[in-house]
């Protein structure tokens, strides 16, 4: 496996350019708004849960750059899941992290920006770019323990992916495994047979074990 870089995108926030901002809060940007831009960034750490499920891709975030180059609110727009969520906003809240601030008639202000953090463990073969658990409020997700992949060779022509959707059990096992959406039809039997190998820690609610839905979306590609 490779670390991946961290790929980083700012741009101006949507915002109408007739909305006038309330006091203290970030300024609408628009042709009289130079928006922020990142200056400096440090590295998202994976969890082990996703090093495991082989997870990687991009976390997108709404961040509100304070006066002071610094993000003062962030916000998800687009999930990975097992962790990386988390860790993509850590990443971009610290102090360690700053931007050239948004700045109007040559004075800083606040302004907003989008944000992608490319985050992950970067593998050729298989892996997993979206996980997604359909778990009730108030309980724990299931978590990623046993996530065995087929080896590739440089001889197999394999590009695509796969949308696989299963029930987790209250053992934690996989079960009622389909594929929802690929692009090769060819690749669908291999990448449920690669999800009916996982094992979970299951989902619980009220400290009991729950089934739950997941979704995960698989890419292949040659070695």
């Amino acid at each position: 496996m490779r670390l991946l870089p961290i790929l980083l995108l700012a741009w101006a926030g949507a915002f109408c350019q007739d909305v006038r901002p309330q006091a203290g809060g970030p300024v609408p940007v628009d042709n009289g708004i130079t928006p922020p831009k990142i200056a400096h960034t440090v590295s998202a750490a994976i969890t082990d849960e996703a090093g495991t499920a082989r997870l990687h891709g991009n976390v997108v975030l709404a961040v509100v750059v304070g006066a002071n180059g610094f993000a003062e609110d962030v916000r998800i727009l687009r999930s990975m899941g097992m962790g990386l969520d988390e860790r993509a906003m850590e990443a971009v809240k610290s102090k360690r992290w700053w931007f050239t601030p948004g700045m109007k008639n040559g004075v800083p202000v606040p302004a907003t920006a989008t944000v992608e953090v490319n985050v992950g463990l970067s593998d050729v073969g298989w892996s997993l770019t979206r996980a997604e658990f359909d778990t009730p409020a108030g309980a724990d997700r299931p978590v990623v323990q046993y996530a065995p992949y087929p080896s590739l060779s440089r001889l197999d022509e394999k590009h695509g992916t796969v949308t696989v959707s299963l029930d987790i059990t209250r053992e934690g096992l996989p079960e009622n495994l389909r594929s929802e959406t690929s692009s090769n039809p060819a690749l669908e039997n291999e990448a449920i047979s690669i999800a009916q190998g996982w094992k979970f820690r299951p989902a619980k609610q009220d400290g009991n074990p729950i089934p739950v839905h997941c979704t995960l979306n698989f890419v292949v590609s040659n070695p």
